[in-house]
């Protein structure tokens, strides 16, 4: 878990990383992935476009073509929500590989061109991906190699120390919830061959 600003932070803060490498955050629900990111775009002053992946259709990430009546040609609309990053922004795929797989290729299309369906340029972004292990869509080669991943394990006195702060939970509840999790995720925790 502490790590995962730490990427951040490297992947962020040289451009070159930037426009070339996607970390991918796989772990269990509940562990706080989410929460790390945006904290870390709140930190650096970063508009954070969150993108739950697993409740939406492909043309809320690719756009779409539409045929112009007046021109005859197909007219391309980028989806509103992203044609308003600009550089120095964080786009964020939650859950990217938990829906449809329709979806998921076009996310990849979009991190793997960097340009909209329009062919107009993405900003100078940084983008970033988490997902849960259960039900992530079979992963091929092809998947598999535009990311760097990350396995999330849960830190418990991270975790407790969050809720106190945010949530204002005491540290006994705390303690005793994230116990529960850390039984919970004993019998879930997943190995993810290709780490970096």
């Amino acid at each position: 878990m502490k790590n995962i600003k730490e990427v951040l932070n490297k992947v962020y803060n040289n451009p070159e990383l930037r426009k070339s490498i996607v970390p991918l955050f796989i772990g269990n629900p509940g562990l706080g992935k989410t929460v790390m990111i945006e904290q870390f775009a709140k930190e650096n002053g970063a508009n954070l476009v969150e993108l739950i992946t697993s409740q939406m259709s492909p043309f809320e990430i690719s756009g779409i073509a539409m045929p112009d009546k007046d021109t005859k040609k197909m007219t391309y609309y980028n989806f509103d929500k992203l044609e308003d990053l600009k550089d120095g922004d964080i786009l964020f795929f939650d859950e990217l590989l938990n829906g449809n797989p329709v979806v998921l290729n076009a996310c990849l299309t979009i991190l793997e061109q960097r340009r909209f369906i329009s062919g107009k340029p993405l900003p100078n972004i940084m983008i970033v991906a988490a997902a849960n292990p259960q039900g992530m869509v079979p992963l091929t080669p092809q998947i598999k190699e535009r990311f760097v991943w990350y396995d999330v394990k849960f830190d418990k006195k991270m975790w407790v120390d969050y809720m106190i702060e945010s949530k204002r939970i005491t540290r006994k509840i705390g303690n005793k919830l994230a116990t529960v999790i850390s039984m919970r995720n004993s019998h879930l925790i997943i190995s993810i061959p290709l780490e970096v």
